[in-house]
């Protein structure tokens, strides 16, 4: 049974990935803002976790998170649409000639990207013409991972050899 949050998932999916890139992120920018209203539990945790680390500006450093909420969910949204002739209109890659050089020599070559999201693997193995083979999604609760694992899959299917 599909519940009132998929299918609002869904809809905020629809509506980031069917327009402009600019037009995309303002409304990103509406929806988070939206959820940062309907729960604001979560600005209040923050903000304390913030305040117990010692840390000044908690204000602006927990806007500056829903800001990039707002920009995951954009490129989350938009990641079907991601292919090897746009996709380092969306990212910035360093030392990718260096990965290019030792695979063109037939050397291993290990990846580590530091950003903490799937597409960025994605993205890199587009780019340097070597697909991921093993994606592997976890969420703390199985609902939610059914969401996000089938939209991700749905566009790495025919991408994976």
């Amino acid at each position: 049974m599909k519940t009132v949050e998929y299918w609002l998932a869904r809809f905020v999916l629809a509506t980031l990935s069917s327009t402009s890139l600019a037009t995309a992120h303002a409304r990103a920018r509406f929806y988070v803002r939206v959820l940062d209203l309907a729960l604001p539990r979560l600005r209040r945790t923050a903000l304390k976790n913030l305040e117990m680390a010692g840390f000044a500006g908690r204000e602006r450093i927990t806007t500056g998170v829903f800001d990039s909420i707002a920009r995951l969910v954009v490129s989350f949204a938009r990641f079907p649409r991601i292919t090897r002739e746009n996709v380092q209109d969306l990212i910035r890659y360093e030392g990718l000639e260096n990965f290019q050089q030792a695979h063109s020599l037939g050397k291993g070559v290990l990846v580590a990207t530091f950003s903490g999201i799937m597409s960025a693997c994605f993205a890199f193995g587009l780019t340097a013409g070597d697909p991921i083979k093993e994606i592997a999604i976890v969420a703390d609760d199985d609902h939610r991972a059914g969401i996000v694992g089938q939209h991700f899959l749905q566009q790495v299917e025919g991408f994976i050899s």
